[in-house]
């Protein structure tokens, strides 16, 4: 005790014990006062939200990603696809400029076929099968 005075003089001045008192009888009627506070009080609706936030966060959720990569992919695809424009139309001049003219003149007459008049073996033949009377169906199925 005298420590404890030359430590604190002023706590050793104050009385232990316990202040605080709960009143006489009070926790004989507790049990019979707390059930009738629970049936007293009115049972809390359900609420809709509570069952539907898990659907509201995944429908949100959906939105932003959706809105975000809308977003992201215009944006890009719009610069990538002019880069891909510019270069594909710088590739092909650079080819069209290294072929030559002979190469183009070449390429020219060789697709393009000449024309024939008919030839007399071709007239010959015709004339035949008109003498005959062939019919142009029964060549046709014959072939």
């Amino acid at each position: 005790m005298d420590k404890e005075n030359n430590i604190s003089p002023k706590l050793s001045k104050i009385p232990r014990g316990t202040p605080f008192k709960v009143p006489e009888g009070y926790f004989e009627t507790f049990s019979d006062r707390l059930g009738e506070a629970i049936h007293k009080k009115d049972p809390v609706p359900e609420r809709r939200i509570h069952y539907l936030k898990p659907y509201l966060a995944a429908a949100i959720l959906i939105i932003v990603a959706l809105v975000s990569g809308s977003y992201i992919f215009r944006n890009n695809l719009g610069r990538s696809g002019d880069r891909f424009h510019a270069e594909v139309s710088r590739v092909v001049e650079q080819e069209l400029y290294s072929i030559s003219e002979e190469t183009i003149l070449e390429a020219m007459e060789t697709d393009v076929a000449p024309e024939t008049e008919p030839s007399t073996e071709t007239d010959e033949m015709i004339n035949y099968l008109l003498d005959e009377n062939v019919d142009e169906a029964d060549m046709l199925n014959a072939l």
